[in-house]
């Protein structure tokens, strides 16, 4: 998983090493910039927190996410 500055939460999905094929799925697009992002240890596919530049965090559960429904 990963985040970028512009609000937007992916899930980087590696479906074979050789030849290297990726899916991206775009997860979350938040409407503020996002400063922090991190994953849950114990559930990392299915909780994450993001942390926003005015200070909020927001906190996702998997049944949340746009891109698993």
């Amino acid at each position: 998983m990963g985040a970028t500055k512009n609000g937007q939460i992916f899930l980087i999905f590696v479906q074979s090493w050789e030849p290297l094929a990726i899916t991206i799925h775009n997860i979350v697009s938040l409407n503020t910039s996002i400063h922090s992002f991190g994953v849950s240890f114990l559930e990392p596919y299915n909780k994450w927190a993001a942390g926003t530049q005015n200070g909020k965090v927001i906190l996702y559960n998997r049944q949340d996410a746009n891109a698993f429904k």
